[in-house]
C-alpha cells in the first residue's frame, strides 16, 4: 500500500515533491529504506544528524527542497508524515500540515490527542492518503 502511494505521488511530478524527514542518522534511514527500493523517492531531506532537535529539521529540509527545486514551501503546503506525537508537534511548530499514520495500538490514543491534521491506522487507502496530502 505505501509503495502505492509513494508510486502515485511521484508521478504528479511538478506537482508534489518528496523528501524524508526522520530523526534517523542519514545513513541509518538510507539503509532502512534500502531493502524496500523507496529511497528512489526522497531526492532530499533532513535527518537526526543534520540537528540535536527534531523541531529544526523542517527548516533544513524546506532549505534543501529550495535548493533542489527552486520552490520555497511554506505551511500547509508542507507535509509532515509520522507515527509520533513528535512528529505532529515537529509540523505543527513549522505550519505544516500533519497527518499521523498509526498501526501500533497502544500509540493510537496518545498520538490522536495530538490532534493531527489527519489520521489514519495504515496507508491502505491509498486515494485518501493522496486527497490527505494534495488537499
Amino acid at each position: 500500500m505505501l509503495f502505492r502511494s509513494l508510486s502515485a505521488l511521484d508521478d504528479m511530478n511538478n506537482t508534489v515533491y518528496l523528501g524524508l524527514l526522520t530523526g534517523n542518522i542519514e545513513q541509518g534511514a538510507r539503509i532502512k529504506l534500502s531493502p524496500f527500493d523507496i529511497n528512489k523517492y526522497f531526492p532530499f531531506g533532513s535527518f537526526g544528524s543534520d540537528a540535536f532537535y527534531r523541531n529544526e529539521l523542517p527548516a533544513i529540509a524546506v532549505k534543501r527542497a529550495k535548493e533542489l527545486y527552486g520552490i520555497d514551501f511554506k505551511g500547509k503546503n508542507i507535509v509532515i508524515i509520522g507515527d509520533t506525537v513528535f512528529d505532529v508537534e515537529c509540523g505543527r511548530q513549522y505550519n505544516a500540515k500533519t497527518i499521523a499514520v498509526v498501526r501500533r495500538p497502544e500509540k493510537l490514543q496518545e498520538v490522536k490527542k495530538s490532534n493531527p491534521d489527519y489520521f489514519c491506522t495504515g496507508f491502505q487507502d491509498t486515494e485518501t492518503m493522496i486527497k490527505a496530502i494534495v488537499l
